[in-house]
């Protein structure tokens, strides 16, 4: 039972951020996501470091 709804809520937010992403790339220009996707990289890097 509890593998059953794992594998539900799983596939369930594998749909919601396949879908979002495509909505904000059709939105954010191609550059403008790279470097907010890299600022962020860098700063959950810093995060885990301190």
């Amino acid at each position: 039972m509890v593998l059953t709804g794992v594998m539900m809520a799983l596939s369930l937010l594998s749909i919601i951020a396949i879908y979002t992403g495509k909505f904000i790339s059709d939105k954010v220009n191609r550059e403008t996501l790279a470097k907010i996707a890299g600022i962020s990289f860098i700063l959950m890097g810093v995060a885990f470091f301190l």
